[in-house]
C-alpha cells in the first residue's frame, strides 16, 4: 500500500513528538532548512533521524522535511513549467510549512482554497453528474 504525502508528514510528526498543527508551525519558522532527500521515505525518515543526532533544530528538520515533498511533488509532475497563481488542494494545505515549502519552490503564489480537503471529491461528484446527464441516466 502507497502512503500519501499527509500520512508521510502525520508519521513524522508523530515521531517527533508533535501533532500535525504543531508540526506545520514550526516549519513555518526555520531559518536554515535540513537538507532532506524526498524521493524515498525511507531515506528521508533516516535523514531525519540523522539530522535530530547532529543538533539540528527541530523547525529545520520539519521544514526540510516539507521542501522535500515539495520537490518530490515536482518532480512527479514533470519538467513542465508552473506559473503562479497555483491553488494548493487536498489535506495537506492544512500544513502551513508545505504551503511555504510550495511557494519557495515554485517562486509562485500559493492559494489555499477555502474547503481545499474537499475539492478533490467535489470534483469526482461534477464528473460523475455529467457523464449521468450525458448517458441520460
Amino acid at each position: 500500500m502507497r502512503r500519501g504525502n499527509g500520512s508521510f508528514l502525520d508519521h513524522q510528526a508523530q515521531r517527533l513528538h508533535l501533532s500535525l498543527e504543531e508540526f506545520g508551525q514550526l516549519a513555518t519558522g526555520s531559518r536554515k532548512p535540513a537538507a532532506i532527500s524526498g524521493r524515498c521515505t525511507v531515506f528521508a525518515e533516516s535523514a531525519m533521524i540523522n539530522r535530530q543526532q547532529m543538533g539540528y533544530k527541530t523547525e529545520d528538520i520539519v521544514y526540510g522535511l516539507c521542501r522535500a515533498l515539495a520537490r518530490n511533488l515536482l518532480s512527479d509532475i514533470g519538467p513542465v513549467r508552473i506559473s503562479g497563481p497555483v491553488f494548493f488542494q487536498g489535506g495537506v494545505a492544512f500544513n502551513p510549512g508545505m504551503v511555504r515549502a510550495l511557494r519557495e519552490e515554485l517562486g509562485a503564489e500559493i492559494i489555499v482554497p477555502p474547503h481545499h480537503e474537499l475539492m478533490g471529491a467535489i470534483g469526482a461528484a461534477l464528473l460523475v453528474h455529467e457523464e449521468a446527464v450525458a448517458s441520460g441516466w
